[in-house]
């Protein structure tokens, strides 16, 4: 579970000036032949001889070197995203409309499985080369870091910003710079630079409410957002403020039908091996859980059939949630016909402490692969999206004092709450080593009986 919240707010003043440079001159004919837009630098009209040449009749022409390129002009395509393709889509989020550019690929969003700190958040990635590598902007300016100081987070080590902070009702458009702001803005723009454009001199009202559930009736969410601004002082200042709401309703992969099957893949054996993988009697490729019992044995190179397939109900013969019994030397799992005499290795603790018999299910070529059976179930301990809970609220002020001198102050209060449905349990296993590892004890123990 991970409560924030954080307060931010800046003041700027930003003092623009310039010096105008002055130029005596006098405009003159463009002789004929000349290049239409070229640059006509010191050009005398000679075509009369009786002119005064003299008389400092030049047309001078300057021409800078550092003036800015629009957007429309870059060394990096850049892809936007405006306002409009927010409504028409009904995105709520700035992040679920990021995410479906081509290359925005492996963002930490609150699908999933979480890490123990910062549940929820949004970091976009670009190019998958790290959501810290890509970096956030807002109206061109660097914002504050909502990634956690632990390894346990969300995303790698960084100064990644939650976009669920961002007022999606106030956005103008969204600018996606690949890979070119790293000479200006250092080693977090390598991938790319996103910046987010505000409309910060908002005059009237915005309001929306967006609700829904998915079509199996679950997985509620609404999103109430409301904007509004206006203009003072013959429209010299504005005040603009905006709070949103946003509510998720989380899910469990169990949730649903095709995730609950728990299909994954399985390491087909050949005929040779089904006969030394204790299988029931009668078990064959024709019903031993896989998906598609068409495909046989795997007995050579040649035959066809594929060495990986598909099976129904996948789980971990040497895992379960409460302990199982293995043979201390080799952490092998027998059924009855082929265990070592007075051992009990088909035996399991439950969740309340009760040693049970274990059914370690089909088993499959590869060692922790089995088709049913008690062994452990991922998708037991998966969810689909966490529960959510997000409050935004912005405020922004600005005053032309004069056409070179604007004052403004702006400032933001998030708070995000975001809740993990399940999480995997701790494990003492022969699967592991170190402190994971298995727990040995005396099979005479009489805590045992």
């Amino acid at each position: 579970m991970r409560n924030s919240a954080f307060l931010g707010a800046t003041a700027l003043v930003a003092i623009f000036g310039s010096i105008p440079s002055l130029a005596y001159s006098q405009t003159t004919q463009t002789p004929a032949d000349a290049v239409p837009g070229a640059a006509q630098i010191g050009v005398n009209d000679r075509s009369d001889p009786t002119k005064d040449t003299e008389s400092g009749d030049e047309e001078i022409v300057v021409t800078g070197s550092r003036i800015r390129l629009p957007n429309t002009v870059s060394s990096s395509p850049i892809t936007t995203v405006n306002q409009q393709y927010l409504q028409d889509r009904g995105l709520t989020n700035v992040a679920d409309a990021l995410n479906e550019i081509p290359g925005i690929r492996g963002s930490v969003t609150a699908n999933g499985a979480q890490g123990s700190f910062g549940q929820g958040v949004n970091f976009i990635n670009t190019f998958n080369l790290g959501s810290n590598r890509t970096l956030t902007l807002v109206n061109g300016r660097r914002y504050v870091s909502s990634n956690v100081t632990t390894i346990f987070n969300q995303g790698s080590a960084g100064t990644q910003v939650d976009v669920n902070v961002i007022p999606t009702l106030l956005v103008s458009d969204i600018d996606i710079i690949p890979t070119a702001g790293a000479p200006v803005y250092g080693s977090d723009a390598i991938a790319g630079t996103i910046n987010y454009k505000l409309d910060t001199r908002l005059k009237g009202v915005r309001a929306s409410l967006t609700t829904g559930v998915t079509e199996q009736g679950d997985g509620f969410r609404y999103n109430a957002a409301i904007a509004g601004g206006f203009n003072f002082a013959g429209d010299r200042g504005n005040i603009t403020l905006s709070a949103m709401r946003d509510e998720q309703e989380g899910l469990l992969y169990n949730d649903r039908a095709f995730l609950r099957a728990n299909i994954g893949n399985g390491t087909n054996p050949s005929t040779a091996q089904s006969t030394t993988l204790g299988r029931a009697a009668g078990v064959s490729f024709l019903n031993d859980g896989r998906l598609n019992p068409g495909i046989g044995y795997n007995d050579s190179t040649t035959d066809g059939f594929a060495g990986t397939i598909l099976i129904r109900d996948r789980t971990l013969p040497l895992l379960t949630r409460g302990g199982l019994i293995t043979d201390a030397t080799s952490g092998t799992v027998f059924n009855a016909a082929t265990r070592r005499a007075g051992a009990v290795q088909n035996y399991q603790f439950d969740t309340s402490g009760n040693l049970v018999a274990f059914n370690r299910g089909t088993r499959f070529a590869g060692v922790q692969e089995a088709s049913g059976g008690d062994g452990f179930r991922f998708n037991d301990f998966s969810q689909i999206t966490s529960t959510l809970r997000r409050n935004t609220l912005n405020g922004f002020a600005s005053f032309r004092v004069a056409p070179a001198l604007e004052l403004f102050a702006e400032g933001t209060y998030f708070h995000s709450r975001g809740d993990e449905l399940v999480q995997q349990p701790s494990f003492n296993s022969s699967l592991f080593g170190g402190s994971s590892g298995a727990l040995t004890f005396d099979v005479n123990n009489p805590l045992l009986t």
